[in-house]
């Protein structure tokens, strides 16, 4: 009996070995940007390389152009300009999502422009 148990706890710890180092890799190789846009909303989900997040996140500082740090957050953000948007960003993850009945014609020209600075960030090798 306690043979039996002695092997069931090293599969169940060899499964959680195996599961996590899978869940890990996947997180550093999983590459993905959405983009999507409608008549009221533009927004963008991307997934990436950790080593991308410096650019990526270099991109946001200059987009927000203020002291707002975008390492982690998950914000409604009002600009200088008075362009809002939601942001959630974390190492590895970004979601950025912009209402065009709040926004002018400018803002969405700029934030479009941002989100295609990332997407090429993202799909660079």
């Amino acid at each position: 009996m306690k043979t039996v148990i002695m092997l069931c706890a090293f599969a169940l710890i060899c499964f959680n070995t195996k599961l996590a180092a899978t869940s890990k890799k996947n997180v550093f190789d999983k590459t993905s940007v959405i983009i999507t846009e409608s008549d009221a909303k533009y927004e963008l989900t991307a997934e990436y390389n950790i080593s991308k997040a410096a650019r990526i996140q270099q991109y946001l500082h200059e987009y927000f152009k203020s002291g707002l740090s975008a390492k982690e957050i998950d914000a409604t953000v009002t600009l200088d300009d008075k362009t809002v948007f939601y942001v959630k960003s974390l190492p590895g993850e970004l979601e950025l999502k912009f209402d065009k009945r709040k926004n002018s014609p400018a803002a969405l020209k700029n934030f479009k422009t941002l989100c295609e600075k990332i997407k090429a960030a993202v799909g660079d090798k």
